[in-house]
């Protein structure tokens, strides 16, 4: 999961959801969800789990070593360079 919070998280994940197409394409066997919640968090994730279910600790754990790296891999550069003023409110 990409978890975006702060004053400019909107920007930040509109500018994302620009190369949405080409993101969701390096994630080609699951599909992203994309979420708009409070003003200042946006988050981006493939897989929900609740870690207050113990039974679900295994798959979470084999998730998250298979997207650990495609999430850094297809995020960081991106990331690195959405070239943010501060904004102020």
């Amino acid at each position: 999961m990409l978890y975006i919070k702060g004053k400019n998280a909107r920007i930040a994940f509109n500018k994302l959801k620009e190369d949405k197409q080409n993101i969701d394409k390096e994630f080609s066997n699951s599909e992203l969800e994309w979420y708009e919640e409070a003003e200042t968090t946006r988050r981006i994730m493939t897989k929900k789990y609740n870690v207050n279910i113990e039974n679900e600790w295994d798959n979470m754990n084999k998730w998250f070593i298979e997207y650990f790296d495609l999430f850094f891999k297809v995020f960081y550069k991106r990331i690195i360079n959405l070239n943010i003023k501060k904004q102020t409110v």
